[in-house]
């Protein structure tokens, strides 16, 4: 009986992988289709499953404690894609039986996301030109610089913006602030 519910527990953990992949592989709008309703919590737990899939996911603890009824204007494959930018980034820049934490507030009609790693953090003469494409600190063939740079062009074309603050040491925090979704902003 054992065995038929691990057969179970991994068919299903296969089943959640197809469909995070299905999700990944639709990223960008068509230019006709209106911004929808995108639950921050959903996307950023969609994220860190499609991060810790990758081949060499390291043993990281994700933490995702953004409130669950938080809703922000968007195409959700496209923020998809910027938390998979920045977890991937995140993680490159820890070590095994690290954490990164992902948590959102709320302030004046916006929603901040932070996500601090504990990694090695990002030299000051680096933090400038972070966001400009094809910058890379890491080897040739591994990174191709454009993350960052589209990322950065995702939050702006939802209204937000994005900044960094990091010790070299002792870790990163990328803060993202996005308009909140209008019936939401009411209460």
């Amino acid at each position: 009986e054992s065995s038929l519910k691990q057969i179970l527990t991994q068919t299903e953990r296969i089943t959640n992988i197809v469909s995070s992949l299905a999700n990944f592989s639709h990223t960008g709008a068509p230019i006709d289709q209106p911004m929808q309703p995108v639950n921050l919590h959903d996307t950023v737990y969609e994220a860190i499953n499609l991060v810790s899939l990758s081949r060499e996911a390291k043993q990281l603890t994700y933490s995702n404690l953004c409130d669950q009824s938080i809703m922000v204007q968007g195409f959700s494959q496209k923020l998809l894609q910027a938390f998979v930018n920045l977890l991937s980034n995140s993680t490159d820049a820890s070590s095994e039986g690290q954490s990164v934490t992902i948590k959102t507030e709320i302030n004046n009609h916006r929603v901040l996301i932070r996500i601090n790693d504990e990694g090695e953090g990002i030299p000051e003469e680096n933090i400038s030109k972070l966001f400009d494409p094809f910058f890379t600190t890491k080897t040739v063939g591994t990174g191709t610089g454009l993350g960052l740079a589209l990322t950065y062009s995702i939050i702006q074309e939802h209204g937000g913006s994005i900044s960094v603050e990091s010790i070299v040491g002792s870790g990163s925090q990328f803060e993202i602030a996005l308009p909140l979704e209008p019936a939401i902003a009411i209460h």
